[in-house]
């Protein structure tokens, strides 16, 4: 079983009730996900840049 991923919704409807701008955890074992980002619906969600040790974290002044 391959672990769910997270796409950003770029089409113009819904996608597993996620409306578009937001982002949606598919299974790739259970949803096309190629076919989706091939048809423009998703796009492959970057991971979240790990914060710099130098930059101050919130709260941190």
């Amino acid at each position: 079983m391959a672990a769910k991923r997270r796409f950003h919704v770029v089409g113009p409807h819904a996608v597993d009730g996620v409306p578009p701008g937001r982002t949606v955890t598919l299974d790739p074992d259970v949803v096309d996900v190629d076919a989706l980002v091939e048809a423009g619906h998703i796009a492959v969600k970057a991971p979240a840049a790990p914060q710099s040790e130098t930059e101050p974290k919130e709260g941190d002044e």
